[in-house]
């Protein structure tokens, strides 16, 4: 436990912060606080019921100051054993230093007669008897931290430090640009943090390189607040931080919880919560309102330790802000306030994938997500190694390839004879399919594996099967729940999945199929990697369609066919059809493709982007959406922007937005021209899903009289690396390059302050 110095705290900061500790290690007696009796100062009287401890606190060495402070405890002592409310008392006298006592104050205390126990104690052994900080470290060490695994042995969650490659963590509003350490050395002033980043960006290593800084900190004595690491996956369903923190010292081995709980109360914990988007909300259930609550519901624990947790001691959190409708639904749902610090954690910038792929010997696609989970698995491999045309390719033919690589390479050094390549590939993406039909699209139970096997390879798992598909590729384990699995990272989930759906598009005459049921719609990823192996697409699409539309298991194979033809501008071909009961992420309705044969009835839309040309309410060429729950309508400002017929029944919509609240603000304010639309087409490339964005998407949203300014704008964002073109089916795509993210957020969140040549170029033009 660490020491107090006399210059970190003065008199009045000490006195009160042992009153805390023994208010919380006496936290069933009554205490006095600082009061005057027998014209004397009081620091603190502690009454159990049957006895009375009277406290003195002092920073000072000198003896005569000990002889001071013992002589008035001792006649207090007296005075109150003759009165007769304390005549049955038992009394004991504590001196707490803030310091060691030095020998001649421990000698003094020891000689001294006062008719009473009587001690001198450095704050450090007070405190140790309200919480064993020292055991609690060393024991939490043994424990796993949030998603933190080696690559090469995702059983294995000790992962050294030395490992860990600090990435680029963006503050909002400001673009101020830190490192972990940076942040570790702030929040020992207190205060609130909260980190977002995308799943396998690291947000779990960076949350322990923090953590490993605090505790090294607090071990040393230079601070005296103790680190506490929770996973809050393993909280689900608990609102109260009292219960957390006592299945959290029961998970870690901690033997005395209370004692935990207490130390956080008295604010002498620095609280780290990892994983707010792992707590898991109820079902859906009828309306967005509902989805809110059920979101709020989830996380409440954390907002509770945010309003519980002592005003002075830091709490630091992160999670996925995907888990939210947004920043200001985060906000409100984690109960964070205005003054609390918001980091995006960018992932890797060029200088740190060097670093790693250095020590690797690899190299990048510059399609590849910068996830360093991702990069890890496949570095390990030895799957990124050399020149290599995949580097060259898009997205969609990169991933193909990449998919190839993988199982070639478990294949030939790990399933062995007996399996082929091709088929450890239909086993892989057989699995990302049935992964669509938990909550998050990446969640597989041991039940899944042991199914898909069964249906590849025809046979059920023998134990060496159940090995091998324990390490398979992409894929890692869930802590906290055994046999249980999830795809490492989201794109190479999204890629897998695309190959069932192709299958399904070139025979979609069948009675059942694997894609029943899913309940998570392909991303754009693997909706291109479908179109890239579709021939005459828009006849094969629609047909498939309109087999899918007649059997309410398909319902979200629907969206995906559909968002396939919107993706590539195609307009729907086939019969009229009615889309029932499926979920859709983002979709573009463009007046001038024609899907005015189709209807939606109680589906449900995150968002609903109107394209061109929708100011002239032409409804010809739209879709119907009844009975439907809509998030967000971004392109019209009310009701009255949509066409008419378009909405009907109950269809409600819980947002209307000219353009995204993000750029809405954007637009109003007094940027310049050049740097709205540069801010504008950054967030779609960085920040809104999707592998990239074609050209006509980046006018989307702007005034008309912005829209001049696109062209030469994406010239610079070209020039300077933070984009590229690619060509599929010819149409040009212009994908982000990853290992620009945390430059792209500086800009984002701190345009009036970035120095970024980028911004320097755009401000010239």
């Amino acid at each position: 436990m660490p020491d107090f110095v006399c210059d970190t705290q003065n008199s009045t900061e000490f006195e009160a912060s042992v009153r805390q500790v023994t208010r919380q290690l006496y936290r069933h007696s009554d205490s006095t606080g600082s009061i005057k009796l027998d014209g004397r100062e009081r620091d603190e009287i502690i009454d159990t019921g049957t006895e009375l401890i009277v406290v003195e606190a002092t920073q000072s060495r000198k003896l005569s100051k000990t002889e001071y402070d013992l002589s008035k405890s001792i006649d207090l002592v007296k005075k109150l054993r003759g009165s007769n409310n304390f005549s049955e008392y038992n009394f004991r006298i504590m001196l707490v230093t803030a310091e060691d006592p030095t020998a001649d104050q421990a000698a003094h205390v020891k000689s001294a007669k006062a008719g009473c126990p009587k001690e001198i104690i450095s704050f450090t052994t007070l405190f140790s008897r309200l919480f064993d900080a020292r055991h609690y470290i060393r024991i939490r060490g043994d424990h796993s931290f949030g998603s933190v695994r080696n690559p090469a042995n995702e059983s294995d969650h000790r992962v050294p430090p030395s490992e860990y490659i600090p990435t680029a963590l963006s503050r909002e509003n400001t673009g101020e640009s830190i490192r972990a350490s940076d942040l570790a050395a702030r929040i020992e002033s207190g205060g609130q943090y909260v980190i977002y980043g995308d799943y396998g960006s690291g947000k779990s290593m960076t949350l322990r390189d923090i953590y490993f800084r605090v505790r090294d900190r607090f071990a040393s004595g230079d601070i005296i607040r103790c680190p506490i690491y929770l996973n809050l996956r393993e909280h689900i369903a608990q609102t109260q931080p009292d219960e957390a923190l006592y299945r959290h010292a029961e998970k870690v081995g901690f033997p005395e919880p209370h004692s935990l709980i207490s130390a956080w109360r008295a604010g002498f914990v620095t609280l780290f919560l990892d994983g707010f988007d792992e707590l898991t909300p109820p079902q859906f259930a009828s309306s967005a309102l509902t989805l809110r609550q059920a979101r709020r519901f989830a996380v409440e624990l954390v907002r509770r330790f945010i309003e519980q947790t002592p005003s002075e001691a830091p709490i630091i959190i992160a999670g996925r802000e995907s888990y939210f409708d947004g920043r200001e639904e985060a906000k409100s749902a984690l109960g964070y306030n205005s003054a609390s610090q918001v980091f995006d954690l960018a992932g890797f910038t060029d200088s740190d994938i060097e670093k790693f792929l250095k020590a690797k010997g690899t190299m990048l696609p510059g399609w590849l997500p910068t996830r360093p989970l991702l990069l890890g698995y496949l570095a390990n491999a030895g799957l990124l190694k050399g020149e290599d045309e995949a580097l060259a390719l898009s997205p969609s033919s990169g991933w193909e390839q990449m998919l190839h690589r993988v199982c070639a390479r478990e294949v030939s050094q790990v399933w062995g004879v007996g399996f082929e390549a091709s088929d450890l590939r239909l086993f892989i993406e057989g699995l990302a399919t049935r992964a669509r039909k938990s909550p998050d699209g990446r969640g597989l139970q041991d039940s899944d594996l042991r199914s898909v096997f069964r249906k590849v390879f025809g046979r059920d798992t023998d134990e060496p099967a159940n090995l091998l598909t324990c390490r398979l590729p992409g894929l890692g384990s869930v802590p906290g729940r055994p046999g249980a699995r999830e795809f490492i990272d989201a794109d190479f989930a999204d890629a897998a999945a695309s190959g069932d759906l192709s299958r399904y598009i070139e025979a979609p005459f069948v009675m059942k199929s694997s894609l029943d049921n899913v309940s998570v719609a392909l991303r754009e990823l693997g909706r291109e990697m479908v179109a890239s192996r579709t021939d005459d697409a828009i006849s094969r699409v629609s047909i498939a369609l309109l087999k899918a539309s007649d059997r309410s298991e398909l319902a979200t194979t629907c969206a995906d066919l559909i968002s396939i033809l919107m993706d590539h501008q195609l307009s729907y071909s086939g019969a009229p059809l009615t889309i029932q009961d499926a979920n859709f992420g983002t979709v573009t309705v463009d007046p001038e493709l024609d899907f005015s044969k189709i209807s939606f009835a109680r589906c449900i839309f995150d968002t609903i982007e109107l394209g061109r040309s929708s100011a002239a309410k032409d409804a010809s060429n739209f879709p119907r959406f009844h009975d439907c729950l809509i998030g967000k309508i971004e392109g019209a400002a009310s009701q009255s922007d949509v066409p008419a017929g378009v909405l009907t029944g109950t269809s409600s919509v819980e947002q209307y937005a000219t353009f995204t609240a993000t750029n809405d603000a954007v637009m109003r304010s007094p940027l310049k021209d050049e740097v709205k639309v540069l801010l504008t087409i950054l967030r779609k490339l960085f920040i809104q899903s999707g592998t990239g964005r074609q050209y006509s998407a980046l006018r989307r949203g702007l005034p008309a009289s912005l829209t001049k300014h696109v062209e030469p704008i994406v010239v610079v964002i070209k020039a300077e690396g933070y984009a590229q073109d690619v060509y599929i089916d010819r149409r040009t795509i212009l994908i982000p390059n990853r290992t620009k993210n945390a430059d792209a957020l500086a800009i984002i969140n701190g345009p009036n302050t970035s120095t970024s040549s980028l911004m320097a170029k755009v401000k010239a033009l």
